[in-house]
């Protein structure tokens, strides 16, 4: 069975459903569930999300995002933080550093999903598929027409 770890890029667009990409990467979506595919969800996804839709209230379409993110979690696998992942993602860091990558904006975040992808031996699904190329791990791109 397949497992799934969806970045925030790509939760946002299931919760959202307002232009053809968000649509189809519900369309992709769907094929995964009707496949019986795993969904991993990461506390770092969950905050990203989480954060924004809790920051923008006001907006009329932010509550049923949020409890639909709700629903998303509780119909997913969480995956929590444990010792091995933060090792695996300080060795990532340590490695990028030694390559010369960029280690500013995002990069921390970055390489513990990379991490735990690898601890699932997961799928990330990203449209920011140029942050991830550097850790080795296996992506699609839900928003483009082949995934």
């Amino acid at each position: 069975m397949a497992s799934y770890l969806l970045d925030s890029n790509i939760v946002t667009c299931i919760l959202r459903k307002r232009g053809e990409e968000d649509f189809q990467v519900i369309d992709r979506f769907k094929d995964i569930l009707v496949a019986d595919a795993r969904i991993l969800i990461y506390p770092i996804v969950f905050y990203e999300v989480a954060r924004g839709l809790y920051h923008n209230l006001h907006r009329k379409d932010a509550q049923p995002q949020l409890n639909a993110l709700g629903i998303l979690v509780k119909e997913s696998e969480w995956c929590e933080f444990d010792s091995e992942t933060w090792d695996v993602g300080a060795r990532l860091w340590a490695d990028c550093r030694r390559k010369g990558t960029p280690t500013g904006h995002g990069l921390d975040k970055d390489v513990l999903i990379a991490a735990q992808v690898r601890k699932y031996n997961a799928i990330l699904v990203t449209n920011n598929t140029k942050h991830f190329r550097c850790f080795g791990i296996t992506l699609e791109n839900w928003t483009t027409r082949t995934p």
